[in-house]
């Protein structure tokens, strides 16, 4: 993966796999801290005991259509490579958080990328909600598939022309917030 925002679809696939039906996305680039921080939450079935800290080894899967899952293990070699860190834990009594972190001017951080074109997909995604944040030195944004539903009183947002629409605004208010994904 080349970019951050691929780690993040890779995951949200590991929640919708464990039976999540919300999901939670922090963004949080803070240059003035020099860090960029990943963060995602779900109200999945959650990770068993014992699996946890196996969760980010390559040759470790509990899938059965794979006998390896690399997502994870990259996302903790990236994060590290770029003098950051990883953590998965148990979010509650179910659910899992899967967060990493980068020194924001580190030579070999990956770029955000494509970050609406993930949301593009996840707004797709019937049998999900997501919330996503995206925090800056110049302020914060927020996207929730929930109140985008309410507001403009539709059942479904997958409809071209509103997912068109959509990543245009979200497009417009990350730009204001100043994020790297929209630069």
């Amino acid at each position: 993966m080349q970019e951050m925002a691929l780690h993040i679809l890779d995951i949200v696939q590991n929640s919708i796999e464990a039976e999540s039906r919300n999901v939670w996305i922090d963004v949080r680039e803070i240059v003035s801290d020099n860090i960029l921080q990943l963060s995602i939450r779900d109200d999945g079935k959650g990770i068993p005991d014992g699996m946890i800290d196996r969760a980010h080894d390559p040759y470790y899967t509990s899938r059965t259509t794979r006998k390896v899952g690399m997502g994870l293990s990259l996302l903790k070699y990236h994060a590290e490579l770029a003098g950051g860190g990883f953590s998965i834990r148990k979010a509650g009594e179910k659910g899992t958080l899967t967060e990493a972190w980068f020194v924001y001017d580190h030579f070999d951080r990956q770029p955000l990328g494509d970050i609406v074109g993930v949301l593009k997909i996840l707004m797709r995604m019937e049998n999900m909600d997501f919330v996503y944040r995206h925090t800056t030195d110049k302020g914060s944004y927020q996207f929730s598939t929930i109140e985008a539903r309410e507001v403009l009183e539709v059942i479904s947002l997958n409809q071209q022309s509103l997912v068109r629409e959509l990543s245009q605004l979200i497009t417009k208010n990350l730009a204001e917030i100043g994020t790297e994904a929209v630069t």
